[in-house]
């Protein structure tokens, strides 16, 4: 059931529930509101990393407490 919480708590802070953030490129042009995006997306795009990072750290110590593990021990 811990597994299934951290499921479900990557899934709400990434927003794969609702609508995923896109990361669109920007033309080369440089007006303030292009800028105001990129800065969106830059903060937007660490964000996303930043619920990566977590959600791998928690699933390593996770998966290291469950008695089962998909991969021999000598991998753990």
């Amino acid at each position: 059931s811990l597994l299934r919480t951290l499921f479900d708590w990557y899934r709400r802070q990434s927003g794969t529930e609702d609508e995923p953030y896109e990361y669109r490129p920007r033309s080369s042009t440089k007006s303030k509101g292009d800028e105001q995006h990129r800065d969106k997306d830059y903060l937007l795009e660490r964000r996303d990393l930043a619920i990566d990072f977590i959600f791998c750290l928690v699933s390593v110590e996770v998966l290291k407490q469950i008695p089962l593990h998909p991969v021999p021990d000598a991998l753990v």
